[in-house]
């Protein structure tokens, strides 16, 4: 009786550490997907700046989202918020890449 008992107590205190074990591990992988939605995000809005940045009649399409951006000169700051939020996610070639487009 009492093995069986100890069988059972140790089952449960194995459930309750993998409980533990399987709840880490769920937040950690929506961690991880959290920053790749935010890489997108960043990689999103830098494409389209860049896009407007070379194709200058393109800007009427971003100021529908950004009232304030009327010239070129209005999108490399915009370019410059987006290289410093990037910073925390991008790649270091990224990274770099953006730094020599906006100098």
């Amino acid at each position: 009786m009492e093995s069986i008992t100890q069988i059972i107590l140790s089952f449960l205190g194995l459930v309750g550490i993998g409980g533990i074990i399987t709840s880490w591990l769920n937040k950690r992988k929506e961690i991880e997907f959290q920053k790749l939605e935010q890489k997108q995000k960043r990689y999103r809005s830098m494409l389209l700046y860049m896009d407007a940045y070379f194709e200058p009649d393109n800007i009427k399409y971003l100021a529908s989202r950004q009232p304030d951006i009327h010239s070129s000169k209005d999108i490399v700051e915009y370019l410059k918020m987006e290289y410093h939020e990037m910073l925390l996610y991008a790649s270091r070639n990224v990274i770099f890449s953006s730094r020599k487009f906006i100098n």
